[in-house]
């Protein structure tokens, strides 16, 4: 009886609300509209595939006003498809009757957004994202990349504050509330491949930096900028999630940033410099740690897709924020630091040059036919043991043997580290220095020395005084002119006949990878010759 009357007030309200609408000019298609958004704000799943079903597959768009977390900044409106209106509103469940009614959540996403703010769009070089959204329309690739995006987008950059603290609270990752739900989007079929790659990974790797650099525990003696609780590294753990879930599509690592890249904060945090002093208080090693090293090797498997990538993991260090700072914070241990990043690039460079074992090409060819959609569910299909099951969705510490993971980072990982892991790496990263040193000394006893400087009272008697070395010496400037553009070797600038080779860049610089992502890596194009441009070509050969 209760839910009879509440579906006759509904009907009631309903009835007058439509001649309220049909008084100001409103069609039925502005109240089915009307209709759907309030279904999908309350997660109502019957209320809403009855208004699809009445829609006969005609588009629809909702225009929305939302507000920003600054509520100084007031709100803006946005026109979105209904699959964003429930990502906004967190109702996951009814993704898939969008999906059924065609509104496809892994097909690209259309917003137009107007609003009144009048500021400049300021942000750091290194955030790929808007601080404050203006007038015009953005694009996504799917309701994955939206979600990511306008979590960026919304907060923008952490304050560059320290974050203290206290006795009695602890102060967790402040995009922990919003990142956590990746999960549950992800298991309801969303393609983890349908994301900007680049600016999604590099703005979870900033975000993760600032954080680090930022936190500081004074009641720790040991590892005071070490988070304890594992919900306070929400972006390590996103990124774990979405290689779970199948991602495969790792040739964005050729543009990744020097400033804020995963590979220099999983380094540095392996490399810390009071790591050590957890063997000698006998205490476990922290989460963070542990999935560090996961992490690393779970990245570094995959660099066997790129061949022609470079190995050189230094660059992604030395402009580390992250790097800078705990080289500041423990100034005394600088050098231990230094020589246990060497230590473990080294033992990285060592993973990388080595030829992939039978096992791991099958696992990263297998995932890659499988797809980034529904990929749990495939690889419970295929009846595969739990072991080879783990495996393909992520390398764990029982598989560390399988892949010939480097020594220190299965010791993180494993939690069996002991003052003779920390040894071993010091006595290699040693043996390292002096080979180098060695090779250098080598290097420059074969070179030969430069010869000695003379003065110029020994360099003029050597003047040939002839009459064809003075003319030589005298060449006018057409003669000089004449004689260059005579010699075969030199091109000379001429418009081509033939088709022309044009790169339009977006994001990058260069080409590089055998497979660059389609939105982020440069386009290719053929245009036809301008006779009249002057400009420098470069015909196909």
């Amino acid at each position: 009886m209760p839910r009879q009357c509440r579906d006759e007030r509904r009907q009631r309200w309903r009835w007058r609300r439509l001649w309220w609408y049909t008084c100001l000019g409103c069609t039925s298609h502005n109240l089915l509209e009307m209709d759907i958004f309030h279904a999908i704000t309350q997660g109502d799943s019957d209320e809403l595939e009855s208004c699809l079903q009445r829609l006969q597959s005609s588009p629809i768009s909702l225009i929305i006003r939302r507000g920003h977390p600054n509520k100084m900044l007031g709100t803006f409106f946005q026109e979105c498809s209904p699959a964003i209106w429930a990502v906004e509103c967190c109702q996951w469940h009814l993704l898939p009757i969008l999906s059924n009614y065609g509104f496809d959540f892994n097909r690209p996403q259309l917003c137009r957004r107007w609003t009144c703010f009048c500021r400049k769009q300021i942000r750091p070089n290194n955030s790929p994202y808007r601080r404050l959204w203006t007038r015009g329309q953005y694009t996504y690739q799917s309701i994955l990349d939206y979600f990511f995006a306008s979590i960026y987008e919304k907060l923008g950059e952490l304050e560059d504050t320290p974050l203290f603290l206290q006795e009695s609270e602890f102060l967790e990752n402040p995009l922990q509330a919003l990142l956590s739900r990746a999960d549950k989007l992800l298991s309801y079929g969303a393609d983890v491949h349908r994301i900007d790659s680049i600016i999604v990974f590099n703005s979870l790797a900033g975000s993760f930096d600032r954080y680090l650099c930022s936190y500081f525990d004074p009641n720790d003696e040991i590892l005071p900028d070490i988070p304890k609780r594992s919900d306070a590294y929400v972006e390590l753990e996103v990124l774990q999630r979405l290689i779970e879930y199948g991602f495969s599509e790792f040739e964005f690592m050729e543009y990744i940033s020097p400033n804020t890249n995963w590979f220099g904060i999983l380094i540095c945090l392996l490399a810390h410099p009071r790591l050590q002093k957890l063997v000698e208080a006998n205490r476990p090693v922290p989460p963070l740690i542990k999935s560090t090293a996961i992490l690393l090797i779970n990245l570094l498997v995959w660099r066997y897709k790129l061949p022609h990538t470079s190995t050189d993991l230094q660059d992604s260090v030395n402009n580390l924020r992250l790097r800078k700072t705990y080289a500041r914070r423990y100034a005394e241990q600088r050098n231990l630091f230094d020589s246990r990043i060497a230590g473990i690039i080294r033992e990285s460079d060592n993973l990388l040059k080595s030829p992939p074992s039978l096992g791991l090409l099958a696992r990263n060819r297998i995932r890659s036919l499988l797809g980034g959609k529904g990929f749990k569910t495939k690889v419970e299909s295929l009846g595969l043991p739990q072991n080879l099951t783990t495996f393909l969705a992520s390398i764990g510490t029982e598989h560390m043997t399988w892949v010939r993971a480097p020594p220190f980072a299965v010791a993180v990982a494993t939690g069996k580290l002991t003052a003779a892991t920390f040894e071993d790496l010091d006595r290699n990263c040693g043996v390292e220095i002096e080979r180098r040193a060695e090779s250098d000394r080598i290097r420059t006893s074969l070179t030969p020395s430069p010869e000695p400087f003379q003065n110029r009272e020994s360099i003029e008697p050597k003047v040939d005084g002839s009459p064809s070395f003075s003319e030589m010496i005298n060449y006018r400037p057409g003669l000089i002119k004449r004689r260059a553009s005579a010699c075969p070797r030199i091109s000379r600038l001429q418009p081509m006949t033939g088709p022309v080779l044009r790169i339009q860049r977006s994001m990058t610089a260069v080409v590089r990878g055998p497979r660059p992502r389609p939105t982020s890596a440069p386009l290719l194009k053929v245009t036809p010759p301008k006779v009249s441009a002057h400009r420098l070509q470069m015909p196909v050969r």
